[in-house]
């Protein structure tokens, strides 16, 4: 990555903390939960990675509720003008979800030949919510709406981030390339800070605006749904979004 120097972000570590919702921001999401579909857009590209892989469920365009991609918008212009935003996915129906989770399950076992089945479970938790888990999520975040897979692009093209989308592994972790240098993942040093400042990068723009990270994963970032309330000790708002709002 071509940083901007001036830009401070890049400075500052990923540490998880985020600004208490106020009652405004709170109301605004209740007020602008519309569904609506994100498109191409100046600095906005649509990777529609689960359609492309024709997961079963999967549908050809991506949804969101309003008040995320008005966030999204905000959070572009926090970013330096050559940067912008890939979306990977959005809404996810039951289907979708349940291929996903059993998807990731069996690579997974193949990984990890020696896990139990709660164990494979727990750990596939990590990466996938299951679709009906009311004790883990009482609904999924994809499918609420208020989840959003997310990435960046530098003069229109995608940015590497360290690890592909939905990576399986412990370089996924949002705060991995905060760890010192390490030469055993084969990588160069420069290759490190850079994925470093790009995560970075991604991190604050949207965290400035609302949004929390689940941290297993870069890309994916969260409001107003149960992940989102359950950082902040407060009651989710967006229930199951339905694509006829």
């Amino acid at each position: 990555m071509n940083s901007n120097n001036q830009y401070n972000e890049l400075d500052r570590p990923i540490n998880f903390s985020y600004q208490t919702p106020t009652a405004s921001f709170l109301k605004s999401i209740k007020d602008n939960d519309a569904c609506i579909e994100i498109l191409n857009q100046n600095r906005i590209l649509i990777e529609n990675v689960y359609y492309k892989q024709n997961i079963p469920g999967s549908i050809s365009t991506i949804f969101i509720r309003k008040f995320i991609l008005q966030k999204l918008l905000e959070a572009l212009e926090l970013l330096p003008l050559d940067f912008g935003f890939v979306i990977f996915d959005g809404f996810r129906s039951r289907e979708l979800q349940r291929g996903l989770y059993d998807s990731i399950y069996r690579s997974l076992k193949i990984k990890h030949p020696n896990l139990s089945e709660n164990e494979l479970a727990q750990e596939t938790r990590k990466f996938v919510a299951h679709p009906h888990d009311p004790g883990h999520f009482e609904v999924p975040p994809h499918l609420s709406g208020g989840a959003i897979d997310i990435g960046l692009t530098y003069h229109g093209k995608i940015l590497n981030m360290g690890t592909a989308f939905d990576d399986l592994t412990e370089m996924a972790s949002t705060d991995f390339f905060e760890k010192d240098f390490d030469p055993s993942f084969c990588l160069d040093k420069k290759s490190w800070i850079d994925f470093r400042k790009n995560r970075r990068l991604l991190f604050h723009s949207l965290s400035s605006v609302g949004f929390t990270n689940w941290k297993h994963e870069w890309w994916h970032f969260d409001i107003g749904n149960c992940v989102w309330a359950q950082e902040f000790g407060l009651s989710w708002i967006y229930g199951p979004m339905k694509l006829n709002n």
